[in-house]
C-alpha cells in the first residue's frame, strides 16, 4: 500500500489528518467517566475510515460499520460457508461493505468535485506506478480498514 499512496502522502496529508481526528475525538472526554477499551474500539476504524473517505456523510459510517463488523467477525470464525454461520454472515459483510463503497465511488465519478482523501487519491491514480482496476482499490481500501481496526497481539 506504500508504494501506491507514497511516503510524501502519507507525512504530508494523512498524518494531519489522523492527528486532527484524533484531537477532536479526544476532545470531549474532559471530565467523562469513559471505557477506554470501548473508545480505542470505536477509534480503530473511525479514524482510517476518515482519512479514506472524509468527505462522505456520517450517515453511511453506521451502515458500513455494522457490514464491516460481520466481516471482521467471519474472519475468525470456522470456515464453514453455510447460511447462518458467522463465516456465512462475513462473506455477505464483505459484499456489502464494497457495494457500500462501490456506491461511493460510482457517485463521485458522477460529480466534477475531486475529493481529497485517500480514496479519491486512488481513483484518480496520481503519481502511482500501479493502474488499479475498480475491483483492486475496493479491496484496497477493506485491506487498509481491516488491518488498522484489528489490534495486534
Amino acid at each position: 500500500m506504500l508504494s501506491l499512496i507514497g511516503p510524501p502522502m502519507i507525512k504530508d496529508k494523512l498524518l494531519k489528518k489522523i492527528d486532527q481526528g484524533l484531537r477532536s475525538h479526544l476532545s470531549n472526554w474532559d471530565g467523562k467517566i469513559i471505557d477506554i477499551q470501548e473508545k480505542t474500539n470505536q477509534m480503530a476504524l473511525l479514524i482510517p475510515y476518515k482519512q479514506i473517505m472524509e468527505a462522505e456523510d456520517a450517515s453511511i459510517y453506521e451502515s458500513f460499520k455494522r457490514e464491516f463488523d460481520k466481516l471482521v467477525v467471519g474472519t475468525i470464525s470456522l470456515p464453514i460457508n453455510i447460511p447462518g454461520t458467522s463465516y456465512y454472515h462475513g462473506f455477505q459483510g464483505r459484499k456489502n461493505a464494497i457495494r457500500m463503497l462501490k456506491g461511493v465511488m460510482e457517485k463521485r465519478r458522477a460529480s466534477s468535485i475531486s475529493q481529497d482523501d485517500m480514496f479519491g487519491y486512488l481513483m484518480r491514480n496520481e503519481g502511482s506506478k500501479y493502474d488499479l482496476r475498480d475491483e483492486e482499490i475496493l479491496d484496497q481500501l477493506v485491506t487498509i480498514l481491516y488491518s488498522v481496526s484489528q489490534p495486534l497481539p
